[in-house]
């Protein structure tokens, strides 16, 4: 097991204001001026790393620190770069080190060694010096980010370091911090998505179908790649062509340790007998581990005689997402296993199918708005990798929102080199060292931020909630905290650089607060009871802080691209344009809002006596209100018509009706295009994920009223009936659907049936923030009364109303639809 390992000698490092004496570098008791040796054989990054540390050193001290090639005739202090003649004669060359391990070591009053293994270890110990000895520090990108101490001298008594990582592979992108300074990209362990290029269609395609996917009873030759898919692994000639490929690379690349065998992104497995005869289903899904361990293992045997010690990279992805059941994995097969939920869990069982594992996260900042700020529990997660299963290596999808994720972001870096540190010491690192007098409130916010993270079920579950929101964990006291804590910090923030640090925080997070403080409020929304007058009344003030809410995100939303509003253009473009998300475009805030709104409305015109004159009252109140005055004369509309909505577009209760079956051919269709089948209704079209297929049926099997229903049974990965309206912006409708579904005892898996609403435009589907009702699913067969209430966006044309599922249901079960109507809101359609 790789690890950081502890300094040769006890250790005491300062930095000293020491008065006047005559060098800049205290070694040995004596004081130097100091030169960086850097020889003409070092790399490129590394000859780079060595004139930087002359920069740095030159403005931490005053003192100027030449660069030389060679030690000779050199007075003073010596720091010497990278291996050298002097270097080996002191036994310290790379011989022995990792190859991104490396020496920091005082060797005498007149000489330091800073050496690395053969390839990132120079580079990476140049800047670890830098930072644990001189106390630079980059906790961001660019010049924010940077903190470089002014100290006149600097203390080198007693150095020596031997450094290692923790874990061997890493591989966090992207940073936009150099690599040698946050050590995220040393990557040796890859077993990403790589069946489309060994076997690419284009070459194989036409003499060799049978090595493509076969679905529905043909071979899919994916030309042009246009679906997603994976080899036929029961193929016997493919680990033979596969192994080939990697002995070839191997021979090329003698220092690479992994050749990747991973399978395609998005699924399209193959379907034939021989494949399906090793899968299982499991959990409701089809578990197709067995077979690719299988194939794995096939090629592993291929390999290992020509190659021992190389590895072929497996990525626990789509169908080979659990751990095989049938036999373990080869000892030279690397596993990389995905991130998602039970993560621990997941491990603890792959460790017991294969010996060398590694992790691939989801930590996403900017594609997320919601702050998640969680080093202590990526602290643990790193640690129990590291000590209880020796990960090879952790690899992460994180691009940083830098205002919001760059504490986790910084302990995370530290972490994947050393396990071993203290995460409160990292933290108190990066907080006194970016915040300076506001470190105690700033440290005080970004931990509410954390305390609201560890409410989840499932804290390692890091991508749950991604491009949805998941606000589901805030309440209104921690925003109220988060504002006091940003309120105490910008007061106690003096320097122009630590007010600019200060503000992109409290920019960002004000920002976001609307998201938060919609969610929150919706919620209360629906909690609400209406019992009387004085409910009527509150829930009309909170709908009302929510229209408030709403316009103070569209302030920012468009504020924080606005380039005019930021202290620089250097600002703006290390902060903000590479960091915000895009506004409006990952949440479905606006369209989950206005639905609770309206639904807390009729729940109000429903249960509370003298509603008709409750709402005349109140809609004098809000006439200046747009959104909110809408929705009320909404309500005063259809109470006058006894709450009977005479507006309908669509009434569908699926019983047999002559002549409206389309007789079809369903064919295997392209990924998003859309099928009109025989056995359903006119009008409906559908939707499978390409490669696995659904059965869509339109049957007298069950029915929430009269006979008939429609359905999707035997679904693989994602299937949706779907109907389409032509809409004009600004209109507002209801949708109401009755949904349930049957499962077997062993079949329940997590499919839930929805009610998506979605909007296309002349240039097909627009970005506008869609509204997904999902049903709770938790009783076999009971029928469950699914709304949506949407306004039509601007640049919209056509409403899409999607009914499907997400997951599989391979038993003999099914998602069943019935009595779907949709209706016109506004009161102008009376007209």
């Amino acid at each position: 097991m790789w690890r950081a390992l502890a300094p040769v000698t006890m250790l005491m490092l300062s930095l000293v204001s020491a008065g006047a004496q005559d060098g800049a570098f205290i070694a040995g008791g004596r004081s130097n001026s100091a030169t960086v040796v850097a020889g003409p054989d070092l790399s490129r990054s590394d000859a780079a790393a060595a004139r930087d540390l002359a920069r740095y050193l030159e403005e931490i001290t005053g003192h100027e620190v030449p660069v030389a090639t060679s030690a000779e005739g050199i007075a003073g202090l010596r720091i010497h770069v990278g291996s050298s003649p002097y270097v080996e004669q002191q036994g310290l060359g790379s011989t022995g080190l990792f190859r991104d391990g490396y020496i920091i070591k005082l060797i005498d009053a007149e000489n330091l060694v800073i050496v690395g293994g053969e390839n990132l270890g120079t580079g990476f110990g140049v800047y670890d010096f830098l930072g644990r000895v001189c106390g630079v520090r980059w906790y961001m990108p660019g010049p924010l980010g940077e903190v470089v101490p002014r100290r006149e001298q600097i203390v080198l008594d007693g150095l020596d370091i031997r450094s290692e990582p923790s874990v061997p592979s890493a591989w966090v992108r992207p940073i936009d911090i150099d690599n040698l300074k946050a050590k995220h990209f040393r990557r040796y362990h890859w077993a990403g998505h790589n069946m489309h290029r060994l076997i690419p269609p284009e070459q194989y395609g036409e003499e060799h179908p049978e090595y493509y996917p076969l679905v529905n009873g043909e071979r899919r030759v994916p030309l042009g790649a246009r679906f997603p898919w994976q080899p036929c692994v029961s193929n016997p000639e493919l680990p033979v062509l596969v192994v080939g490929l990697a002995q070839e690379h191997f021979a090329q690349n003698p220092h690479s340790e992994v050749f990747s065998l991973g399978v395609n992104d998005g699924g399209g497995d193959c379907l034939c007998d021989e494949c399906m005869a090793l899968d299982r289903v499991r959990d409701g899904r089809r578990d197709m581990s067995d077979r690719y361990a299988r194939f794995y293992n096939e090629c592993a045997d291929e390999l290992g005689a020509a190659f021992p010690g190389k590895l072929l990279g497996f990525h626990a992805y789509g169908g080979a997402f659990h751990p095989p059941t049938r036999e373990r994995l080869r000892e030279n097969i690397y596993v990389r296993l995905t991130g998602g939920a039970d993560m621990l869990q997941r491990v603890e069982e792959w460790s017991q199918a294969a010996r060398q594992i590694g992790v691939y996260e989801y930590l996403y900042g900017r594609q997320i708005l919601e702050p998640r700020h969680y080093p202590h529990v990526l602290g643990e997660y790193v640690k129990t990798l590291v000590d209880r299963y020796q990960i090879r290596s952790f690899s992460a999808e994180m691009s940083p929102f830098w205002p919001l994720d760059g504490p986790k972001t910084y302990v995370l870096l530290e972490l994947l080199w050393d396990a071993d540190q203290d995460v409160d010491a990292l933290l108190d690192d990066y907080f006194g060292g970016l915040y300076a007098e506001a470190a105690e409130p700033m440290a005080q916010f970004f931990q509410r931020i954390e305390d609201v993270y560890r409410r989840r079920s499932d804290p390692l579950n890091f991508m749950d909630g991604f491009r949805r929101g998941g606000f589901g964990e805030w309440e209104m006291a921690d925003l109220q905290q988060m504002d006091a804590r940003i309120a105490e910090a910008t007061a106690a923030a003096q320097d122009e650089d630590l007010k600019a640090r200060v503000r992109m925080v409290a920019d960002a997070y004000s920002h976001v607060r609307c998201w938060i403080a919609i969610h929150v409020l919706a919620g209360e929304l629906a909690e609400m009871r209406m019992r009387d007058r004085t409910d009527a009344e509150k829930t009309v003030e909170v709908a009302r802080e929510i229209s408030r809410q709403l316009a103070e995100k569209a302030q920012w939303d468009a504020r924080v691209l606005d380039v005019s509003l930021y202290p620089s253009q250097e600002y703006y473009d290390f902060y903000v344009a590479r960091h915000y998300a895009e506004p409006g475009t990952l949440v479905q805030t606006i369209p989950q809002a206005e639905n609770a709104i309206e639904a807390a409305f009729e729940r109000v015109s429903a249960q509370v006596d003298g509603a008709d004159g409750f709402w005349r009252t109140v809609a004098e109140a809000v006439a200046a209100e747009e959104r909110i005055a809408d929705m009320i004369a909404t309500q005063r509309y259809l109470l006058a018509h006894d709450m009977n909505d005479p507006l309908s577009v669509l009434e569908d209760d699926f019983e047999a009706r002559e002549g409206e079956q389309a007789a079809l051919d369903a064919g295997v269709a392209d990924q998003f295009r859309w099928e009109q089948r025989e056995n359903l209704p006119e009008g409906y079209g559908v939707w499978s994920y390409t490669g696995r297929p659904a059965n869509f049926v339109w049957t007298d099997r069950l029915a929430r009223s009269g006979e008939r229903c429609i359905g999707i049974e035997r679904n693989e990965v994602q299937a949706s009936i779907l109907r389409t309206f032509d809409v004009k912006p600004g209109e507002r409708y209801r949708v109401q659907v009755f949904a349930t579904r049957l499962w077997e005892r062993d079949d329940a898996g997590d499919v839930r049936p929805h009610l998506m609403v979605a909007w296309q435009g002349e240039g097909g589907w627009t970005t506008d923030p869609r509204i997904t009702v999902a049903a709770s699913a938790e009783e076999s067969g009971a029928w469950e009364e699914l709304t949506a209430r949407v306004a039509v966006p601007s640049g919209a044309s056509r409403m899409v109303v999607t009914l499907g599922i997400e997951g599989s249901q391979l038993g003999g079960g099914g998602t069943y639809f019935d009595d779907l109507r949709v209706s016109r809101l506004d009161p102008e359609a009376a007209q």
